[in-house]
């Protein structure tokens, strides 16, 4: 009997290696076909296998586990991965993200209209506190998904699948510490943890391009069919860019 399982946790060939030598050692598994391209299992068995028992020997050799798994239809909405991607980019591609982009540049000259500020540090805070919000909420769109496509290439994520379920409400957080805190010590802190998070987002994106791996970019979630490309890099260390500012005006 064969059973096909989503996997949850492989990130790459070597983890697909070490999940089909796992469970192929299972006195009542015959055989077991990895498709890295759907994130999937086949398991062919001479006697049924529980699924909890399954993942109690994945639990043995990593964070991976198998859940069960339902063909899509032409109904349903299929994981934008790298198969779905184009072969070649435009700026058509990129459009979605230079909405976003547009949208949060609009916000923040209002944000300062509003509040009759033009301060660098004010205007500064408020873009790199409405863009952690508009960009954390379009990945709340899609939250499951995303989190499968950021496992792809974030280094903590892929080591901490769940991360990726934070790490939206992490950005928001920053977010409107950014635009509301009046507090140095809370502001400095979310200064620094935002470099942190950004720097290693922005090394897990450069060793995928320099694999020339084509993946999706979670930047916005997987509602947009975005590649990852140079662009992603230069998006993740334009917060590191602008927090040099940020920091000497916090001191001075």
């Amino acid at each position: 009997m064969k059973h096909t399982y989503k996997v949850v946790g492989m990130h790459c060939d070597s983890c697909a290696a070490k999940i089909t030598e796992a469970l192929q050692g299972h006195d009542h598994v015959d055989e077991v076909v990895i498709d890295r391209t759907n994130a999937t299992a086949e398991v062919t068995m001479n006697q049924h296998i529980q699924l909890e028992e399954m993942n109690q020997v994945l639990e043995t050799i990593g964070d991976y586990r198998l859940e069960n798994y339902t063909p899509w239809t032409t109904e349903q909405k299929a994981p934008t991965f790298s198969k779905e991607l184009p072969e070649k980019y435009t700026w058509k591609n990129f459009l979605p993200l230079i909405c976003i982009i547009a949208l949060v540049f609009l916000l923040t000259f209002v944000a300062q209209c509003w509040n009759d500020s033009y301060g660098l540090s004010k205007i500064i805070a408020h873009l790199m506190g409405f863009w952690f919000i508009v960009f954390g909420l379009m990945k709340l769109i899609d939250l499951r998904w995303f989190v499968e496509a950021y496992s792809m290439y974030d280094l903590i994520a892929q080591k901490r699948y769940n991360y990726g379920f934070f790490y939206p409400f992490i950005e928001i957080a920053l977010g409107l510490i950014f635009i509301l805190s009046h507090d140095f010590s809370l502001s400095a802190i979310a200064n620094i943890f935002m470099v942190i998070i950004m720097i290693i987002g922005a090394i897990g994106v450069y060793k995928q391009l320099k694999k020339g791996n084509k993946i999706q970019c979670a930047c916005l979630g997987t509602y947009f069919k975005l590649p990852m490309t140079t662009i992603t890099l230069i998006e993740d260390l334009f917060m590191v860019i602008l927090w040099i500012p940020m920091l000497f005006l916090m001191f001075t």
